[in-house]
């Protein structure tokens, strides 16, 4: 058991013990990925910028568990070296990054209970029969902590910054757990039991996450199916009640999901439902509902916490490109002819 042992209700449990969860915290700042399953990192970190495509730096892999259900992570090094604590296990990990390479540093995700190995050690993937890549010069990827519980923060609940003009000269910072007693360390090490506390519940909520062939996180073949119709029900019971005979088009592949038709004002509707069981706002969508986005009576319905409250939103074009981000997350190659 790693960390305080908390006694809830307890009589004798001082306000100390209840602030107090975890004996050795750090905060790590990393390279962003939107998935850390093997995909392109970006940040402000110098081997991230050598080269003109999109490098894989070491750390694109810290969220994907190894075939020994382990999490092997890599952290920047300080003055050429893998960071080094005096004590190296039982610690509490909080990776934060630069939103998109870029942005305010934003919490990505924790590791609980991770051990720090002596230095920069290959992959255990490299000892298997099976091949496994390497990086852009041809090295072999590298880890220099590990743990057998580690979190991602979904994509679309990025939205938690900490402050990093502490972490100036170094990408780690240890918070608590090696004596120093000043206040910025303990308002971290709050933060940072704040930020479980509160994502923890939300992660243990969605159903076992597998990867897809591209490495792309996803829920369960069942759970994504109870979603979608969770979320096309509620679109439908949306529209009926401002008045729409609605008409399901999923099956024609048409572009948009539900035709929306109301006689009193001759309005018709193109209705493209996209559903999540988070409640942040996210979604994926594909080349043919993308291209249909400007057809002026296409509508998006986004539905959040699609399982339980089930909030609908309806967005024109102009208004969902305003609030969101379309990036290509794929690209068909034909050949060409000669």
């Amino acid at each position: 058991m790693w960390g305080r042992r908390r006694f809830r209700g307890s009589e004798r449990e001082t306000k100390e013990q209840r602030h107090r969860m975890v004996d050795r915290i750090a905060i790590v700042k990393t390279g962003w990925s939107d998935w850390y399953q093997g995909g392109p990192v970006v940040g402000r970190f110098g081997y991230l910028n050598a080269t003109e495509e999109g490098q894989k730096g070491h750390e694109c892999y810290n969220f994907k568990p190894a075939q020994d259900g382990t999490y092997y992570g890599y952290l920047p090094p300080i003055g050429g070296g893998a960071p080094q604590p005096r004590a190296k296990d039982h610690w509490l990990l909080i990776f934060i990054a630069a939103f998109e390479g870029k942005g305010p540093l934003t919490f990505v995700g924790w590791y609980e209970d991770a051990t720090f190995a002596e230095g920069y050690t290959e992959r255990p993937e490299y000892r298997l029969s099976a091949p496994f890549e390497t990086d852009a010069w041809g090295s072999r990827f590298v880890y220099c902590v590990s743990a057998k519980r580690a979190h991602l923060v979904p994509l679309e609940k990025r939205t938690e910054t900490l402050p990093g003009h502490h972490m100036r000269r170094s990408p780690i910072a240890y918070v608590r757990g090696r004596g120093e007693a000043e206040p910025w360390r303990e308002s971290l090490a709050a933060r940072a039991e704040e930020l479980v506390a509160k994502f923890m519940p939300v992660i243990r909520s969605e159903e076992p996450v597998t990867t897809n062939i591209r490495g792309f996180p996803q829920g369960s073949a069942e759970h994504r199916k109870r979603v979608e119709k969770a979320a096309i029900e509620r679109a439908k019971s949306y529209l009926r009640r401002q008045g729409y005979t609605v008409e399901d088009r999923q099956a024609a592949k048409c572009g948009y999901d539900l035709l929306a038709l109301r006689k009193r004002d001759l309005s018709e509707l193109h209705v493209e439902v996209k559903g999540t069981s988070l409640l942040g706002e996210g979604f994926f969508i594909s080349r043919n509902e993308y291209l249909y986005i400007d057809e002026p009576r296409w509508r998006l319905a986004l539905v959040t916490d699609a399982l339980n409250e089930a909030t609908l939103r309806l967005l024109d074009a102009h208004t969902a490109r305003r609030e969101f981000a379309f990036k290509p997350m794929t690209w068909m190659a034909a050949a060409k002819r000669p």
